[in-house]
């Protein structure tokens, strides 16, 4: 069998798992979180937007649009 580290195997279920929890913690959908607590500290002067899934759910796993300018 494989051991870890043989190869890589992406999954986007992990971090819509982990993009969930955050939302349940803060109380607040994820571009909110990520904007207040990442993206506002970056000094970009357009906001970062997140695809969203046809229920609303953002794709945070890498359906970004931004301009860091």
């Amino acid at each position: 069998g494989e051991k870890p580290g043989d190869r890589n195997r992406y999954s986007s279920t992990n971090t819509a798992v982990l993009t969930r929890l955050v939302e349940d913690v803060e109380r607040l959908p994820w571009a909110a979180v990520f904007e207040k607590r990442v993206w506002s500290k970056l000094g970009a002067r357009f906001s970062a937007d997140f695809m969203l899934a046809p229920d609303g759910t953002a794709a945070a796993f890498g359906m970004l649009s931004t301009t860091l300018e």
